[in-house]
């Protein structure tokens, strides 16, 4: 086998490792599920344009306003897409994405509709801005996805 050889066949085996798979996805739109609250939201955000408007009389304002509530609920209007793969787990809304590599994942926390995965071994009050919260869609789905992530952290020697 000459050198070259070698290094392609190196390649080609370190592509396929590489291969990320997905294992289960699936997708949450709170806005559909409760559709009332969108008033809300848009309520807000227009008391939000109003204020800025005649606080500072200057139409920018008023879309920044508008803007920032429209932002900050951004989970709720967009459809939340979970994805976990043989790599990873990502949750995808709007214009966030989180991901947590499995060998980074240290606990397992498991919600009455949610599984979160945290990269802190030990509990402490960073707990709420780290990590990556999986919500799910039913009680079986909960333990089903329990079930794999528990499987994909001992895979990557964690948890």
């Amino acid at each position: 086998m000459t050198p070259h050889q070698q290094a392609e066949s190196t390649f080609v085996a370190s592509a396929a490792d590489a291969k990320e798979t997905t294992l289960s996805e699936w997708r949450i739109h709170f806005a559909r599920r409760e559709p009332r609250k969108l008033l809300g939201i848009a309520a807000v955000a227009c008391f939000a344009a109003l204020v800025g408007s005649l606080t500072f009389h200057q139409i920018g304002y008023s879309l920044v306003g508008a803007g920032l509530i429209l932002v900050a609920s951004s989970e709720f209007l967009f459809p939340i897409t979970y994805r976990l793969t043989n790599k990873r787990a990502t949750v995808a809304y709007g214009l966030a994405r989180l991901e947590l590599p499995w060998d980074r994942v240290q606990r397992i926390q498991a919600g009455a509709d949610t599984v979160r995965l945290l990269p802190l071994k030990r509990p402490s009050r960073l707990d709420g801005s780290r990590g990556v919260t999986l919500r799910t869609l039913d009680e079986s789905h909960r333990l089903d996805v329990i079930k794999l992530v528990t499987s994909l952290t001992q895979d990557a020697g964690n948890a």
